[in-house]
Formats: C-alpha cells, structure tokens, sequence
C-alpha cells in the first residue's frame, strides 16, 4: 500500500485499478442508453457529457494505478499523454502491445484503429484543460482538481 500525498489516505494500486474499472462500468451503462437519449434531449446532453469524462477519470486513474508500484504517490499531472510517458518503459510497451495501433490503408487517411499513443494524443486535443488544448477558447471549462 501506498500513501496518497494528496488526500493523506493509503490507497493500493489494486483500489485505484478497480475504481478505474467501475467507472468504465458506469460510463458503458451510460452509453447503452444512448437510443433513450435520442428522444430525451437533456438527457442526451448529460450523457455526451459524462460518458467522456468518465473515460477521460477512469484511464487517469488507471495510469496512476499503474505509477504507484514505482512511486510514493499519484502523480499529479491530469494529462493522459504525460502519464503515460512517464511510466516505465517496460511498462508503456507492455501497454502498446495491448493496444497497437492499425494504420490506415493510405498514409492520408487516418487509423483504422488507433494505438494508445494516438487515443491519449486525441484525448489532450480534446481535454477539458484549456492549460493543454491546442484551440484553448474553444475549449470549455478548465478543470479544477
């Protein structure tokens, strides 16, 4: 077990990896009732809202789980993309081998399945830290935590 710098508790890396898995549960439930929100406007809205950013926390979480075997703590960053730089090596190929990229059938056209390093990439084009956007007006609210 490791103590948790930022909130004075001890959490182990398996507590944060089963908390990244239960909010990939909820954001699956979420999703699944998608042909519901198509009738339900705001319902619609909340769920393009909290599907995204439940992902977003729950491979946070699951990056830092995996930082916590070499580390005190979490770390702090909330970018994906450096997170997942900073882990060890063995531990990024191991990953990348999970998840490997397909290219695409042209050099012009985009993946056909994109690898790790390209979802993470996206997901900081698209993050809701206006410190990280590429199009910073454009991008919403700044996080807080």
């Amino acid at each position: 077990m490791t103590r948790d710098k930022y909130h004075g508790e001890v959490r182990s890396p398996s507590g944060a990896m089963e908390n990244a898995k239960a909010l990939l549960r909820v954001a699956e439930h979420l999703d699944a009732d998608l042909e519901q929100a198509l009738t339900d406007p705001l319902l619609f809205h909340g769920l393009i809202i909290a599907v995204p950013t439940l992902l977003d926390l729950a491979g946070e979480l699951a990056l830092k789980a995996l930082h916590m075997p070499e580390e005190d703590a979490f770390p702090k960053s909330h970018d994906l993309l450096e997170l997942f730089d900073r882990l060890p090596a063995r531990t990024r190929r191991r990953l990348e081998r999970k998840m490997p990229g397909v290219p695409g059938v042209h050099p012009d056209l985009p993946s056909v399945y994109p690898g790790i390093r390209e979802v993470l990439e996206a997901n900081r084009t698209l993050s809701w830290n206006s410190d990280t956007c590429t199009n910073a007006p454009k991008c919403g609210l700044k996080r807080q935590y």
